[in-house]
């Protein structure tokens, strides 16, 4: 016996078939012969009606690719809570209302027999992107209505006008903590992001996790972690999946293990590696891979995964990955896996949780901008908001600052690169003469402890250590001094301002 259920769309069509022996799953006028031992099927087809082939279609546990129907089917794993695609390189990328892009169905989990879920893709205008602009967001962090204000005052327009400048295609995502522990105000949140001219995509971190519900009893770890991710879900996507811009396979993933109470631990499960094989072995070995999570990875032997993560990626032709959390700036070399993949850890675009306009080791609130050309990544720099693009350092007086003053420190010129690492240099220039090469070294930027503990008055250990200052002690104390920074892209750029103070409350 057969029962027809039609719920058609524009966009989808999602149909239950309700009666265990049902064999056949119709909708949009194309019926499916649900294969034995399948129970979540669906077709994907182009505005004209046309199969889409070749897609690659998920439920967050298991993979799979559509036939030349454009028909896919897939066994739905029992905690399975979306069933979504990889956006191909050569489609228009849709929205829903909120402004969130339109990739996933939530399933029922609590239906019998086989669901259906049909999906519509727009062929773009354009040839496949092969050079565009991807911009990485690290913590937007917004709380109350006042930082949503900031948010929309200063960072979107910034974005909006980098952006603006250039005339390749764009694409971005968040890097995870765009709330910050306030669940009902997520899709509120999510709208903000219709205002940016680029996609943004979406990464969980663990400040949008829901810390309000309360760990049942006898409930697991993995149940409660499910229900802990609820209220994202709803407001913005699935927390693990992928997609296609031009010569790049991106893949989303929640590395937070999260357990109630603001209690978490960074890692991947076994389901998430198996998940990322899977996914990964559509995606042909001459394309770049970008991972973005919220937590890094680094060489952190908590992260148990890590291995087996970083030997996933390093078999394509360049990898990446892209992460937040720390609010600060760090870029990390991986070098165990026969080649570098480089870890772009984003500051925060909330700087110190919006308390001023930087973070907690002087970086200014901002987000990334990033060159990519075919399978590589050919240049990159970090994007202070509302200040030029050539802003990526602070030199200071040291005199001026109590830490400093008084001691050996006045002997030397100072520098805050934010981004630099051990691929970059940055050299002292005394009148219009190079004298030194600066030295880099580890260590709290003193202007910034000295805001968060005399102007902010906070007590709590805000501030950051890091190895993204240099310092070198110029032949003359009276000469006019300016740096020259030169990235590991080639990008030189030219910092002569000397910081005399610690207002970091407002932009100056």
């Amino acid at each position: 016996m057969k029962r027809i259920f039609l719920l058609a769309t524009l966009l989808y069509v999602a149909v239950a078939c309700t009666s265990p022996d049902e064999q056949t799953c119709p909708g949009g006028g194309f019926s499916i012969e649900v294969e034995e031992g399948r129970d979540l099927v669906g077709r994907i087809a182009y505005s004209d009606d046309s199969p889409a082939e070749g897609i690659v279609v998920s439920d967050g546990y298991s993979s799979t690719i559509t036939d030349r129907n454009g028909v896919y089917q897939l066994t739905r794993h029992a905690d399975a809570r979306h069933v979504f695609f990889s956006y191909p390189e050569d489609c228009r990328i849709q929205s829903n209302n909120n402004g969130v892009p339109d990739f996933f169905r939530r399933l029922n989990r609590t239906a019998k027999g086989p669901q259906r879920q049909d999906f519509t893709l727009y062929k773009s205008d354009e040839p496949a992107a092969r050079s565009f602009v991807f911009i990485p967001m690290g913590d937007p962090q917004m709380k109350t209505q006042a930082h949503m204000k900031r948010f929309a005052d200063e960072i979107i327009p910034d974005v909006n006008s980098t952006l603006e400048a250039q005339t390749l295609p764009s694409i971005a995502i968040t890097l995870g903590d765009i709330g910050a522990d306030n669940s009902s105000m997520f899709k509120e949140i999510a709208g903000l992001f219709r205002d940016m001219h680029v996609t943004f995509f979406h990464t969980i971190g663990n400040h949008d996790h829901d810390g309000t519900i309360p760990v049942l009893s006898n409930e697991s770890a993995k149940d409660y972690y499910l229900r802990s991710i609820g209220p994202y879900e709803e407001a913005f996507c699935p927390v693990n999946y992928s997609f296609n811009f031009g010569d790049v396979h991106f893949v989303v993933m929640d590395d937070v293990r999260y357990t109630g109470n603001q209690k978490y631990s960074n890692d991947l499960t076994d389901e998430q590696i198996e998940w990322l094989r899977q996914d990964l072995s559509f995606v042909p070995r001459d394309k770049m891979i970008f991972v973005c999570m919220h937590t890094p990875v680094r060489k952190d032997a908590q992260f148990t995964h890590r291995n087996e993560l970083l030997a996933l990626i390093s078999q394509f032709a360049e990898a990446h990955l892209f992460v937040g959390h720390t609010h600060y700036s760090q870029t990390y070399i991986h070098t165990d896996f026969g080649k570098k993949i480089y870890e772009h850890i984003l500051s925060a675009a909330c700087g110190m949780f919006w308390h001023g306009t930087i973070a907690g080791d002087g970086t200014p609130n901002g987000y990334g901008v990033y060159l990519i050309e075919g399978n590589m990544l050919k240049d990159g720099r970090y994007k202070a908001a509302r200040y030029d693009d050539d802003f990526q350092a602070r030199i200071y007086d040291a005199s001026c600052y109590e830490q400093w003053a008084g001691t050996d420190w006045e002997n030397y010129v100072l520098a805050n690169v934010w981004r630099g690492n051990e691929e970059w240099t940055v050299e002292l220039y005394e009148d219009d003469v190079k004298t030194k090469t600066m030295e880099r070294f580890s260590d709290y930027d003193r202007s910034v402890r000295e805001w968060i503990l005399y102007e902010l008055k906070y007590d709590f250990d805000y501030y950051k250590k890091k190895s993204n200052l240099y310092r070198a002690i110029p032949n003359s104390k009276t000469s006019r001094k300016k740096i020259k920074i030169t990235d590991q892209f080639g990008n030189v750029y030219w910092e002569e301002r000397i910081s005399t103070g610690r207002q970091y409350t407002s932009y100056k």
